[in-house]
């Protein structure tokens, strides 16, 4: 099936969406106030933002956040405001502008999240990011604002030479990470003595 308009799920609301395509030709694609959104199996596709949360809990199990080919520079994949939370598996964010932005808490496991112009995580201040098995890239820095997590099996990949600032309390295994960049630019704090996942 597939919606050619947003969506918005308000307050109180808990919604499972499946096998669904979300593709309108202006705005945004899902709109989620104060509830709680699962998506499994579904694609979103919007010009402006493609997932906003507002104080929400959003689930993406095996999909796609992606902006329309035709989409200006300012197009966003996944945007949120107040205390909300990301858990993602096995999907991708893919967009112009910053790929997940604004998120107080995110786990992201076996996900593909790239910015073509910004950031690929943009932090709001206070964020906690836990990434498994990913690839995070950026045209600018692959993270940016990101306070406190762990990454493990993950690849950064920057834009620019600046590089992805980490420091504690983010802890980063050294079995596996991929970063093209000096690794000097991270804190000797962040290294963690052994993998934490137990690859």
């Amino acid at each position: 099936c597939e919606l050619r308009c947003g969506v918005s799920v308000m307050s109180g609301g808990n919604v499972v969406l499946q096998n669904l395509t979300i593709a309108p030709r202006s705005g945004i694609g899902l709109n989620v106030v104060r509830a709680g959104v699962r998506l499994v199996d579904c694609t979103v596709s919007a010009p402006s933002i493609g997932v906003f949360g507002s104080e929400a809990i959003i689930e993406l199990e095996r999909t796609s956040i992606l902006a329309p080919a035709d989409a200006p520079p300012g197009a966003q994949a996944v945007r949120v405001v107040g205390r909300s939370m990301l858990l993602a598996r096995g999907s991708r964010h893919e967009c112009p502008a910053n790929a997940i932005s604004g998120v107080r808490a995110a786990l992201l496991d076996r996900c593909v999240v790239i910015s073509t112009n910004k950031n690929a995580i943009e932090g709001g201040g206070g964020e906690d990011l836990w990434a498994v098995g990913c690839l995070l890239r950026g045209g600018n820095a692959a993270l940016s604002r990101v306070d406190r997590g762990l990454l493990d099996g993950v690849a950064l990949i920057d834009g620019n030479d600046r590089g992805s600032p980490i420091a504690p309390p983010m802890w980063v295994c050294a079995e596996h990470l991929r970063y093209d960049g000096d690794f000097t630019d991270f804190d000797s704090g962040v290294w963690l003595g052994r993998c934490a996942i137990g690859h």
